[in-house]
């Protein structure tokens, strides 16, 4: 048993590092999304996958979690979607692996 619970924490551990890393290196590529972010209000994001064609980015704040969908159009990236995972206000109540948390804390988890 314990080791089943020690093989969870380290397969989130390397999930939220893997995702971090991915933010590090494309993250200015999304930090400044200033139509998608004031339409959220988003206060920080990760970027979830990031390839040559599309692009995955988890924005939140204390209120609500959002996933955008980007594609690539020569060298800008175009909003192609969005889906709110988790609210405040109780309009979704879904999870994100491995932010699990932000749902559960909506506005304490900072």
């Amino acid at each position: 048993m314990l080791l089943l619970l020690l093989a969870i924490l380290l397969f989130w551990l390397l999930s939220m590092a893997y995702y971090s890393l991915l933010t590090k290196i494309h993250g200015e590529e999304f930090k400044n999304s200033e139509e998608y972010n004031s339409l959220i209000c988003a206060e920080d994001f990760r970027v979830l996958r990031c390839n040559e064609r599309e692009a995955k980015v988890y924005y939140y704040s204390s209120f609500s979690g959002n996933i955008f969908y980007f594609e690539k159009d020569g060298e800008d990236w175009v909003y192609a979607g969005c889906e709110t995972l988790w609210s405040s206000m109780g309009s979704a109540d879904d999870y994100i692996w491995p932010y699990w948390w932000h749902s559960l804390f909506v506005r304490d988890w900072r």
